[in-house]
């Protein structure tokens, strides 16, 4: 996989999460 091109759409995945307020807190 290149990671390079998978960043700025990553997150975006459901199962990925970091978008998502609550997720990012819970790793913070």
């Amino acid at each position: 996989m290149d990671w390079d091109a998978q960043a700025a759409v990553f997150d975006d995945e459901p199962d990925h999460g970091l978008r998502d307020p609550r997720v990012r807190a819970a790793w913070a």
